[in-house]
């Protein structure tokens, strides 16, 4: 994909990833090592949380709190994929200052009775959560491991550290996750943070800084900000729809089938757009994957901006459907719950969302009673109904919406029926929703 030169000082508008790296700092002042044997841990930001300056961070409904993390992000200037360390910082555009806000309580919460690895999707991705400064343009930064982030809360200082201190550096990060997904211009890496990170409240004030450059005040408070729908055209979502979010488990016979527990709320994850592969291409096996799954799924494309919403208005912000494949690394998804990791390659490698042409709302009347199938080779392994979803189309957009924004063209995969099971390369996938769409996809 070629780079189209847009200006990076407007990268909140248009970059379609926020790639965030956890666990990336030691101790303030602690002696050099060599970095732990395991990768880089990697998660996803919808880029619906971005927050500039002059706004408010907003606290999710339902938590009382949410822990701050000042980082420095690199905004990528061209698009590259597989890029070698030696090559990394030439696809570096710029930076700037960010926050990565968390509801740590959804990462760490577990129901005894039923325990889930949550793939961080809310605790990371709601609206506000990643507030964010002006475009610093790379030259301005000649050195960004040596870097200074600091970040006081009601002029109590409780984070002052350095990016020297960062585990992973800059090109090994670009490196790392560019073997997986493509990196394109706009997309956002938010570095990781140094030791600090705690708990603020409605009413509180963070003010950060990033060395003698950047300043930014950000509120805590309950405020949201309104959005407005764009209205493009809908057949066009996967070029400019900015999420992809996915919902596991919600049939209960794929929940058993794999060994997991209903979730009692809908579990949810994040693709990146760079994962899409329109009908022609070729489903690609990631590096370091011995277990592929097949997923076939009912996507639903939003057609008009969505905050908040109930159940009863859901379906007024439906703008069509899709047929598609949530393509999964099962082997890579499940050494990351063994970590309580979030599923970031699992799901989000580049062709892991195989996507049929724009269905349009009209064609598909009721969305709760489509027939789902798919075959491999010619046999049959998926033949499910969407009238045995868990949690229907409405419930998901209303409870999504309350942490996420839904913009025009994001897409929600609604999950899948059971008979998910390993492809290989040199099989074909063909899989149909109904009699309205059919698709084939050849796997290498």
């Amino acid at each position: 994909m070629a780079s189209h030169g847009r200006d990076l000082r407007r990268f909140v508008e248009f970059g379609r990833k926020i790639i965030g790296v956890g666990k990336n700092y030691r101790p303030n002042g602690s002696p050099q090592q060599p970095p732990p044997a395991q990768d880089p841990l990697i998660f996803l930001k919808p880029s619906s949380t971005y927050l500039r300056p002059g706004g408010k961070i907003k606290i999710p409904v339902g938590c009382d709190h949410i822990h701050h993390e000042v980082e420095l992000g690199v905004v990528i200037g061209k698009t590259g994929l597989n890029i070698p360390q030696a090559e990394a910082m030439d696809y570096v555009g710029g930076y700037a200052l960010a926050l990565d806000m968390t509801d740590l309580d959804l990462i760490f919460k577990r129901d005894a009775s039923s325990p889930i690895t949550y793939p961080w999707a809310l605790a990371k991705g709601f609206d506000t959560a990643t507030p964010v400064g002006d475009f610093i343009p790379k030259d301005d930064i000649p050195n960004p491991d040596n870097v200074r982030l600091w970040l006081k809360v009601d002029g109590e200082m409780r984070q002052d550290g350095n990016t020297q201190d960062m585990i992973y550096k800059i090109p090994h990060l670009i490196s790392f996750v560019s073997q997986y997904m493509t990196l394109e211009e706009g997309d956002f890496i938010l570095t990781g943070t140094p030791e600090g990170g705690a708990a603020v409240q409605r009413g509180q004030e963070i003010l950060c800084g990033l060395g003698d450059k950047t300043e930014l005040k950000f509120p805590i408070s309950h405020f949201t900000e309104s959005k407005m729908a764009a209205t493009r055209d809908l057949r066009r979502f996967t070029e400019f729809g900015r999420k992809i979010i996915g919902v596991g488990r919600n049939f209960r016979e794929h929940a058993a089938e794999l060994g997991n527990p209903v979730p009692k709320t809908p579990l949810i994850f994040l693709k990146p757009p760079s994962s899409y592969l329109q009908q022609g291409g070729k489903i690609k096996v990631p590096p370091g994957c011995k277990k592929l799954h097949h997923e076939v799924e009912l996507g639903v494309v939003i057609g008009k901006t969505a905050t908040s919403v109930s159940e009863s208005d859901a379906m007024d912000h439906v703008g069509g459907y899709a047929l598609a494949l949530d393509m999964t690394a099962r082997d890579i998804q499940d050494a990351a719950k063994k970590l309580g990791w979030p599923w970031t390659f699992a799901k989000g490698f580049d062709t892991a969302l195989p996507i049929s042409d724009f269905i349009p709302k009209a064609e598909i009347l009721n969305p709760d009673n489509v027939h789902l199938w798919l075959k491999v080779d010619g046999e049959l392994r998926q033949d499910g109904n969407t009238q045995d979803f868990i949690f229907k189309i409405p419930q998901l957009i209303s409870y999504i919406s309350q942490s996420i924004t839904l913009e025009e063209g994001d897409l929600i995969l609604t999950g899948t029926p059971e008979g998910v099971s390993p492809v290989e390369p040199g099989q074909t996938i063909v899989c149909g929703l109904a009699d309205k769409i059919e698709m084939t996809f050849p796997v290498i």
